[in-house]
């Protein structure tokens, strides 16, 4: 799927902000959603840092940016560590706006 001159597949995952610190969303159901700050750990911080192609990552608490393309909510991770994408991962979705996490990607 394409928006605004972007091409977007099921399970990608962003940085609201240019480089590697921001608020963190997954492209999930066809639509931008949120990654809830109450429902994530730092290994499932990792794993979608290394899917954008960093080694790791921190979370850094709630963001406070706002996502104008984003509707609802993707929360409730239980990652192993062995999963390559964020999606892969079992978690729940939303149609509520809940708390975003804010995460930074390391190289």
């Amino acid at each position: 799927r394409c928006q605004a001159a972007q091409c977007v597949e099921e399970g990608m995952v962003r940085v609201s902000s240019p480089g590697n610190i921001g608020r963190l969303d997954l492209f999930s159901g066809n639509r931008w959603r949120r990654v809830s700050y109450s429902s994530i750990d730092s290994e499932d911080v990792s794993i979608a840092c290394r899917q954008l192609g960093f080694t790791g990552g921190l979370d850094l608490g709630t963001s406070s940016t706002s996502c104008s393309d984003c509707t609802g909510s993707a929360y409730g991770f239980s990652c192993t560590g062995e999963e390559s994408m964020l999606n892969d991962c079992p978690h729940s979705l939303t149609s509520g706006n809940y708390t975003s996490v804010q995460v930074s990607c390391a190289d």
